[in-house]
Order: structure tokens, then sequence, then C-alpha cells
């Protein structure tokens, strides 16, 4: 399942998606669209959900660039507020989700922190700029 705003329009030349857990291969702890190479499911179930992804963004699955994030205690500060419109965000727009809540349709590092689960999945949000 592909969550999508308005304010991304892809005629626009930027497309977008935020997946759910719904629609993938994994099975087990991780039966979903498990989209993370560092959750510790299978590397072939990963591949295949990824290309499960690309697939309905109508893209080559070697078309999507990941980074492999870390949740540590490494902090920025803020001092002040960050200038969006300088960054070229224009708009934000709210996408009325809790990935905490909403245990169905997404994987949450928060959740499985408060719950002191070792392993979860990974969601993929992804972003297309046609040039």
């Amino acid at each position: 399942m592909m969550i999508t705003l308005d304010v991304l329009d892809p005629r626009i030349g930027v497309g977008h998606a935020f997946f759910t857990r719904r629609g993938g291969v994994s099975a087990g702890l991780y039966e979903s669209l498990n989209c993370g190479f560092g959750s510790g499911d299978a590397m072939e179930s990963v591949v295949q959900n990824r290309q499960i992804a690309m697939n309905e963004m109508g893209l080559a699955s070697d078309r999507l660039v990941t980074c492999y994030q870390i949740h540590s205690a490494e902090v920025v500060i803020v001092e002040r507020p960050w200038s969006l419109l300088r960054a070229g965000v224009g708009i934000v727009q709210c996408a009325s989700h809790d990935t905490v809540a909403e245990e169905e349709l997404f994987f949450s590092y928060r959740r499985s922190r408060l719950r002191g689960e070792r392993a979860y999945g990974r969601g993929l949000s992804a972003i297309v700029i046609e040039q």
C-alpha cells in the first residue's frame, strides 16, 4: 500500500510514496513489505520487496538508492528555527498517520524500543525527482 500527498504531484516532476507494511513477501516476524537490509530479514525477501515498491512507482528497481539510518545518542542542537523556504520547502502537509499507533500499517523504531523488542522491519519513503 502506497500513501501519497496531494502537495507532491508527479506532474510537476516530483513523485513520492510512503509505503506501508502491506503487500510484501517477507515472512515471520517481518511479514510485510519490509524494505530494510539492516532489519535481519532474509536478503532475498528484502530485495523482492524493494522491487515491488519500485514497480508500484513505475520505476526499475535499480533506481532505488537508500541510506543506512542510525538511531543514536548523537544530536543536533537547534538554536533557532530552520528556514523551510531557504531549503526550498514552500508547503508542509500532514499525512494524518501515526507510525507508532498504526501498527498494522507501519514499522516503528520508537514502538519497538518502548516494547523492548530487538528486531523490527523497515518501511520505505521514496522521492523521485525527474530531470
